[in-house]
């Protein structure tokens, strides 16, 4: 995905771009696998892809390494449980913690995913991801 793809206040790219990870002190050396953080930050937005106005899906851990992005056409229960099934099994663990918006499809979906976690959803809860939109 190109960033002249999609239109929108944030490029795609500075949206989806996985960070870089880097070796000691960040000097470029190797690259770290970190492992994936247990409180995830999940929000959504609203893009135009290839003409088409599309949702966009992230989680990011607490570390602000992206876990998954997803793409989809409508912003229903079945398009976040596919997301957060995704995000679960990409990251190989499921979270302890998951801040979200208020969106009422999370606090169903997240008891039946994953009864163990805490749903935080107050307001300006979720703002370490939110405030990525207006930039």
């Amino acid at each position: 995905m190109t960033s002249t793809s999609i239109q929108g206040r944030v490029p795609a790219r500075r949206w989806a771009v996985l960070p870089r990870r880097r070796g000691a002190a960040g000097r470029g050396g190797a690259a770290v696998a970190t492992p994936v953080g247990d409180r995830w930050y999940v929000d959504e937005t609203y893009v135009k892809v290839g003409g088409r106005w599309r949702y966009v899906r992230r989680a990011v851990d607490q570390h602000g390494h992206i876990i998954d992005i997803y793409v989809s056409a409508k912003r229903d229960s079945a398009a976040a449980r596919r997301f957060f099934q995704r995000a679960i099994a990409s990251a190989g663990t499921a979270p302890a913690e998951v801040v979200t918006d208020r969106a009422p499809v999370y606090p169903k979906l997240l008891d039946e995913l994953v009864p163990a976690a805490w749903h935080h959803g107050e307001q300006y809860g979720n703002n370490r991801i939110e405030a990525d939109h207006g930039n």
